[in-house]
């Protein structure tokens, strides 16, 4: 196949092709002839395939990509060849892309919570000895509060387990969960030495944090949830839940006050 080429500034056209002693047929087929007698001699569905796969494995010069360095030629190279359409080279490519961004914000997504986690963890170990409960730094057991925590936890939970519907059909539920913790927040809140519970609840509620303000905050925005996500921030709001009941009921108890 021989084609012949006529040049200028904007770029290239085939003013003439010969395939296997054939010539093509002159005028405004003749292009579109050329790169259809390409795709059926090279065995590519596309003539931009047969464009890319000439371009970047005859690397003969400084400005041509070595695909063994270069990962995103050599994805495009590996789809060009493994699609049986254009559309399907495309298609994984795009995929490829999604799963990139998706990867980007799930590790940082586990930066914040681990992130979130360290505070609580240092909240937690602000309680070191029960001579410092003793000490009147911290204060004593409450029942209510434990039991509110408890509650708040196992209605967040079951909430939360809808979240792969929509956020419109729940809002009710949604509402009264949200109240259920300014009610346990607010208690906890009007109670002496009590700062670092109160900052617990804080952080667990704040809508621009990642555990139940934010995941309340996101279902809202986006209508519903994948239920693998869900399934991971139970976990993490889980873990926060326990952060508060555990706080509460390792507290100094009034029976064991001498």
């Amino acid at each position: 196949m021989a084609p012949h080429w006529a040049t200028g500034m904007t770029g290239a056209s085939v003013i003439s092709a010969t395939v296997k002693g054939r010539a093509l047929p002159e005028g405004e087929l003749l292009e579109k002839g050329y790169r259809d007698a390409v795709c059926k001699h090279s065995g590519f569905v596309s003539f931009e395939q047969f464009c890319f796969v000439v371009q970047t494995l005859q690397a003969f010069g400084e400005d041509r990509l070595c695909l063994f360095w270069e990962q995103v030629a050599l994805s495009q190279l590996f789809f060009t060849l493994a699609a049986k359409h254009p559309q399907e080279g495309e298609d994984l490519t795009d995929a490829v892309e999604d799963f990139k961004r998706a990867d980007s914000n799930v590790r940082n997504t586990q930066w914040q919570i681990t992130r979130e986690k360290d505070l609580l963890e240092g909240l937690m170990n602000a309680l070191t000895t029960k001579k410092a409960v003793a000490a009147t730094t911290i204060s004593r057991y409450d029942q209510a509060a434990y039991q509110h925590a408890v509650n708040a936890k196992v209605d967040a939970l079951a909430v939360m387990n809808k979240a792969t519907g929509s956020y419109d059909e729940h809002q009710k539920e949604i509402e009264s969960l949200m109240t259920e913790l300014d009610k346990a927040y607010e208690y906890d809140r009007g109670r002496p030495l009590n700062i670092i519970t109160v900052a617990q609840w804080n952080i667990l509620r704040d809508p621009d944090r990642n555990l139940l303000g934010g995941f309340l905050k996101l279902w809202k925005a986006k209508g519903n949830l994948n239920s693998t996500f869900v399934a991971e921030k139970k976990t993490q709001i889980a873990d926060a839940f326990d952060q508060i009941i555990q706080l509460e009921s390792g507290k100094i108890k009034p029976s064991q006050v001498k």
